[in-house]
């Protein structure tokens, strides 16, 4: 190739360092969400604290936490989590799903792409990737700037590569990867603090 981009500065020595490419033919090129799809639309508020997901049913997305999380969050009552997706460990996830017994979490499966933001809007906060796959410390998730264009709280996990261009309690909030209690406990944190999800949301 005459030029190869990248999405990201840890991509970019990983091809460097791996397969040898001049990183002088190399261009970093950050991408966005499509935002004639995801944009900005207004809240809608209810007694339901929602926590949503979408996204590919991939090790690396980390759901299995998100639903060890919701376990653990089963003694609240108005918190509710909901999952659009499908993929590889889908099925493995409605095992998950049935062996917790959860009340308080739905399995949607996929729907198309253009609903999301609808269904976005209803969301109290959005959850981004929470797995410790080694391609999470080198990738941004497109599922991440897509909540970030919608305006809504982004909750993820910590990663070198959000890090770099993230502030924790700014742009976002961060927990610890694969970690279903450091996710309880941001998903609290930011349940009790309406200031803090509207500042991140904005920011």
């Amino acid at each position: 190739a005459d030029i190869v981009t990248v999405t990201t500065e840890e991509n970019l020595a990983f091809f460097k360092r791996n397969f040898g490419i001049d990183e002088d033919k190399m261009r970093l090129i950050y991408f966005g969400a499509d935002d004639e799809l995801f944009y900005p639309r207004p809240d809608i508020e209810d007694d339901i604290f929602l926590v949503v997901f979408w996204g590919r049913f991939i090790p690396g997305h980390g759901i299995e936490y998100i639903l060890k999380a919701a376990k653990l969050l089963e003694e609240y009552g108005d918190i509710r989590f909901e999952i659009y997706g499908k993929g590889q460990t889908f099925e493995e996830m409605q095992s998950l799903h049935k062996y917790l017994k959860l009340k308080n979490l739905v399995l949607k499966g996929l729907v198309p792409r253009e609903e999301i933001p609808i269904l976005a809007q209803r969301a109290d906060i959005c959850l981004g990737i929470f797995g410790d796959t080694e391609q999470l410390y080198r990738c941004i998730s497109d599922k991440i700037l897509e909540i970030l264009a919608l305006r809504k709280p982004l909750l993820t996990a910590r990663y070198p590569v959000y890090t770099a261009i993230f502030n924790d309690g700014e742009h976002c909030l961060f927990c610890d990867r694969a970690n279903p209690e450091s996710l309880r406990d941001a998903i609290l944190h930011l349940k009790n603090n309406k200031e803090l999800r509207e500042k991140i949301a904005e920011n």
